[in-house]
């Protein structure tokens, strides 16, 4: 009962009183008050050098803006390709626009005195600084596929083109802006890349050769692993058509039933086959992803055809050709050689970077062998085939060491263990071929000394070989089992 009359007087006594809440409140005001003025002055110290800055940056945006449309005003007025690549030292869009319409109307006279004045040369390094920026705002973007109309109109006549097919720097150039984030600018690249391959044989070479180059400069394992993954990637229908409108013209425009069956099963083996199997099960009802589709498939089964030998042999599947062989010599004295080639082949691990390098130069080695006509070429062919086989895994290793990727004692361990499985190779291969070791062979537990190089070695490169790289096509089947491995674990002993 007192209770209730303490909190009711309590009541009373504040309702008679409204001053007292009020004195609270002006109390917290004031000392928030007292308070406030410092962090005022922490706040606005700080705004304003952040304002400073805002407005200094904008105004050399503003300048550069106006130094351009000037600039572009006094290139349309003059109208000589000189003034147009002055402008082009200040890019913007006006610049590009502008630019653009003079190179979709122009002669071959004024194209060729702007790409002499090295206009397009600008227009690369223009789009590789703004490919390695990246874009912030939709007016990077907007400029960075401006640049990219600009070389296309210069792609768009013959004079451009032949201008950049005799200079594959410039090609090299234009795949460097696939690094961009930009999907409106991929596909302008990958467009231009295919109209290189479709315009000639040069053109093509440009095309393979800028790949080759941006595979090297990204230390990536595969030349066309860029082109697989930017269509594993590819978010949009139209983007996904584009690629693999490029993967057709590269494998349309490669001459030769085998080379470009080679070019072919490079992109099956980086899983495009898979990719392709789930476009179909995604159903994308898109007419020009259909035709797209419609010409890889039946250009590979054209030329499928064509490799089914007489006796029924598929040379473009691993399975027939390695029982193809395996018949061969099953019951021949060469039967020794096979078996203990393959049993070199089953130590290479796919996963190991060194391992590209042998495969190259071991498809080499073994293309230039069958077309020994005499026995004396054989230990040339075998001293020139190690020693490059020596210098790509010192490369190799001397990359990865340098990356970090492993210690240098573990860097060593392979480099023996490659050394030795060449050696070992490099014997068996000789004695097969019927000529005696020479004192100079290289021993199976050590690295080949260089030697002098011989007299006008025949280079191969890899695309001119004769032997497609194997596929496995659709319905064949698992494989069956390789022969089992020795039961010691290592090689046997060349016989």
């Amino acid at each position: 009962m007192s209770l209730l009359a303490v909190n009711t007087a309590g009541d009373s006594q504040n309702s008679k009183s409204p001053q007292a809440p009020a004195m609270a409140e002006g109390g917290m005001e004031s000392t928030a008050k007292a308070s406030e003025p410092a962090v005022k002055v922490k706040v606005s110290g700080g705004m304003q050098k952040w304002a400073k800055l805002r407005k200094e940056t904008k105004e050399r945006a503003a300048v550069n803006q106006q130094q351009a449309a000037l600039l572009a005003a006094s290139a349309l007025e003059s109208t000589d390709p000189e003034s147009y690549v002055k402008t082009l030292r200040f890019p913007s869009v006006q610049t590009y626009s502008s630019l653009k319409k003079k190179l979709a109307s122009c002669d071959s006279e004024w194209m060729l005195g702007f790409l002499e004045e090295d206009g397009l040369g600008i227009l690369f390094e223009s789009l590789e600084r703004l490919s390695q920026r990246g874009f912030s705002s939709f007016a990077d973007a907007f400029v960075q596929l401006e640049c990219v109309g600009c070389v296309k109109s210069v792609m768009n006549s013959k004079t451009g083109l032949d201008f950049i097919v005799q200079r594959r720097e410039c090609s090299r150039k234009l795949a460097t802006a696939l690094d961009t984030t930009n999907t409106m600018v991929k596909m302008q690249v990958f467009e231009l890349l295919s109209a290189l391959c479709v315009y000639s044989a040069e053109g093509y070479g440009c095309a393979v050769d800028a790949l080759e180059h941006h595979k090297a400069t990204k230390d990536k394992r595969h030349r066309f692993c860029l082109i697989t993954d930017e269509f594993r990637k590819a978010e949009t229908v139209q983007y996904k058509t584009t690629v693999l409108g490029f993967i057709n013209c590269v494998i349309i425009s490669t001459d030769g039933l085998e080379d470009r069956v080679r070019i072919r099963n490079e992109f099956i083996g980086l899983e495009l086959l898979e990719l392709l199997r789930k476009l179909r099960r995604d159903e994308y009802a898109d007419p020009d992803l259909e035709v797209q589709l419609r010409v890889f498939e039946e250009q590979r089964d054209s030329d499928e055809v064509q490799l089914i030998t007489p006796e029924g042999v598929n040379l473009n599947s691993s399975v027939d050709v390695f029982y193809a062989i395996h018949r061969q010599v099953c019951e021949g004295p060469q039967a020794v050689s096979f078996l203990a080639i393959l049993q070199h082949l089953l130590r290479l691990d796919k996963k190991d970077p060194t391992s590209n390098v042998i495969w190259e130069i071991l498809e080499k080695l073994v293309h230039r062998a069958t077309l020994l006509e005499h026995e004396t070429e054989a230990d040339r062919m075998l001293k020139t085939g190690l020693r490059k086989l020596d210098k790509g895994v010192e490369k190799v290793m001397a990359e990865r060491h340098a990356g970090g990727d492993n210690s240098a004692a573990a860097g060593n361990g392979q480099k023996a263990s490659i050394a030795s499985s060449m050696g070992n190779t490099a014997t068996s291969e000789s004695d097969a071929s019927g000529s005696d070791p020479s004192p100079s062979s290289p021993s199976p537990t050590h690295t080949p000394t260089p030697s002098p190089p011989p007299p006008a070695p025949v280079e191969d490169d890899v695309s001119s070989s004769s032997t497609p790289l194997s596929s496995e096509g659709e319905g064949e089947g698992p494989p069956p089992p390789p022969p089992p491995p020795p039961s010691g674990g290592g090689p046997p002993p060349p016989p």
